[in-house]
């Protein structure tokens, strides 16, 4: 397996890995979730699957592996947003308003910075090879 490097960014990926799946898998079995529960269930489910992908990132020697980063990033921010209802909603949701605002703020910003991630993503081959041929 050539394409499968374990190097000191990969095990440390792959460390946090087993360690947010065995919190996940935890918090999914709980019976009687709260609101705060599930949101933080969501966000270690999110930020399982990210470390997954950080490892893929760091551990193969192939071109798709730059993908995976992408899908990391996405993963990241809804781990974010989850932290945030969490935050928000830990012990009780005491201030409604404020909530709304700022996940809705924050959940812009995460929209447009996925956005402008899978536009460099796309755009900058291009956009290199055009300013190289002018």
């Amino acid at each position: 397996m050539e394409w499968l490097l374990f190097t000191k960014y990969s095990i440390h990926a792959f460390s946090q890995f087993i360690l947010s799946l065995l919190i996940a898998v935890y918090l999914v079995t709980v019976k009687g979730k709260s609101e705060a529960t599930r949101a933080l269930t969501l966000f270690f489910i999110a930020f399982t699957g990210a470390m997954g992908f950080e490892f893929l990132v760091f551990s193969t020697a192939r071109p798709w592996g730059f993908y995976m980063g992408f899908i990391q990033g996405v993963l990241l921010f809804v781990a974010l947003g989850a932290m945030l209802l969490f935050a928000y909603r830990f012990p009780e949701n005491r201030h409604p308003r404020e909530s709304r605002w700022a996940l809705g703020i924050a959940g812009t910003i995460n929209v447009g910075t996925v956005t402008s991630m899978f536009c460099v993503i796309n755009w900058l081959p291009d956009l290199e090879h055009f300013l190289l041929l002018s």
